[in-house]
């Protein structure tokens, strides 16, 4: 299967990028809201993304805001309850804090 047979394995993580002056995903987030997104269509998208961590996370300016990972999984969860008869169920707020 590989055309090289090797002794050593190396498992690189955040660290490996963060020493390397890469970026790491934990600052993806915090990027989303940068100055630098002045145009039109970006302040479009911030105030859709605003919309969905307010919605989904009960966020509010000046929060931490959510991993990634976070809101990858409450997009997957409205996705897969929107094709199942559970969609009244798992509403945000219901499957974060219990309150339906």
């Amino acid at each position: 299967m590989f055309k090289y047979e090797a002794d050593t394995a190396f498992i690189l993580g955040a660290g490996f990028s963060a020493e390397s002056k890469l970026p790491v995903t934990s600052g993806f987030a915090r990027a989303l809201f940068d100055t630098a997104f002045g145009e039109e269509l970006d302040k479009v998208i911030t105030e859709a993304l605003k919309e969905f961590l307010t919605e989904c996370f009960r966020w509010k300016n000046g929060d931490p805001i959510p991993t990634f990972e976070d809101m990858f999984t409450m997009i997957d969860i409205s996705a897969e309850a929107a094709t199942t008869s559970a969609a009244p169920l798992l509403r945000s707020d219901c499957a974060l804090f219990g309150e339906c």
